[in-house]
């Protein structure tokens, strides 16, 4: 039997730098929970997140090279959702790649 439910959580990274073994991106410690694992790539199992400082992760690829560019953008899947939640001030709904609707985050620091 199939599971019904999917991912349905993401963090939207872009691509900042780049070298023949693995690229720099926007996401860190500050953007993504590691308290539960660290955070897979969406669609290329040979691309791992390493690395991760407080605004930047390391991502290499198992095969010394990867097809990543300047300003790509690629789907994480969080290792641990609520946490990741908690540090972002919104939430962005998209269905077929378009965004529905953005909700704002409810009890994240004086408003």
């Amino acid at each position: 039997m199939k599971d019904p439910f999917e991912q349905s959580l993401f963090i939207l990274a872009t691509v900042i730098s780049t070298r023949p073994a693995q690229a720099v991106i926007d996401a860190g410690l500050k953007s993504l929970a590691f308290d539960s694992g660290i955070p897979k790539i969406l669609g290329n199992d040979r691309l791992e997140y390493r690395g991760a400082s407080d605004e930047h992760g390391i991502i290499v690829s198992s095969s010394k090279t990867h097809s990543l560019r300047l300003g790509d953008q690629i789907k994480l899947i969080p290792g641990h959702c609520d946490p990741t939640i908690n540090l972002h001030d919104i939430i962005v709904l998209v269905e077929d790649d378009r965004v529905e609707s953005v909700i704002k985050i409810d009890g994240r620091g004086p408003r």
